[in-house]
């Protein structure tokens, strides 16, 4: 199962990075009050678990083409989970 909380500290570093729309209909941006680490990720989960993006961070995403629904979103360094948040895609 996919859990919203960590024990990595870091994520409090970055706790006012938000996910605007939310709720989303075709993009979403990200704004940062602190710059992401070089090499930064984002990976972005379905809520049946499925990994359905994972590219290096960028400040914007199209999400149009997906189903509506919950989605686990986390960004990461260094393998390590540094941010996550829930995203729900409207249609």
């Amino acid at each position: 199962p996919i859990s919203l909380t960590s024990s990595n500290k870091q994520i409090n570093r970055y706790a006012t990075t938000k996910i605007f729309p939310n709720p989303a209909h075709e993009t979403i941006q990200f704004t940062v009050s602190e710059p992401l680490p070089e090499g930064s990720t984002i990976d972005i989960y379905a809520a049946s678990g499925q990994l359905i993006y994972s590219k290096s961070f960028s400040n914007m995403i199209n999400i149009s083409n997906w189903q509506s629904g919950v989605y686990l979103v986390n960004i990461k360094n260094q393998g390590k989970v540094i941010w996550s948040d829930k995203l729900v895609k409207i249609d």
